[in-house]
């Protein structure tokens, strides 16, 4: 998966805040999009073993935003981000190629 360097400073920055690295935010945020919006939120998907246990009040924050977050996207419509990668790729292909 590839993240725009906004995109990068946004998960760096909200998992300092959880006190996650962010790989593991990443793939949290991964797994609430292939789970289509269960309504368990992203903070249901970081479980105790991947969070440090004194993270407190800033951890709690960041899980109810995330939780925010799942909920705000819940009804957004499925992107098929690997179709568009491929399309993509196959339009620049193509365009080399003149």
């Amino acid at each position: 998966m590839h993240l725009d360097a906004w995109e990068a400073s946004l998960l760096e920055n909200q998992a300092e805040k959880l006190g996650v690295d962010p790989s593991v935010l990443a793939q949290a945020y991964v797994r609430a999009g292939l789970a289509g919006g269960n309504g368990n939120g992203v903070a249901a998907l970081l479980t105790p073993a991947v969070l440090p246990r004194d993270a407190g009040a800033p951890r709690q924050r960041g899980l109810d935003a995330l939780d925010r977050l799942a909920a705000a996207t819940a009804d957004l419509p499925r992107v098929d981000a690997v179709g568009i990668a491929r399309a993509s790729r196959r339009a620049l292909e193509r365009r080399a190629l003149g």
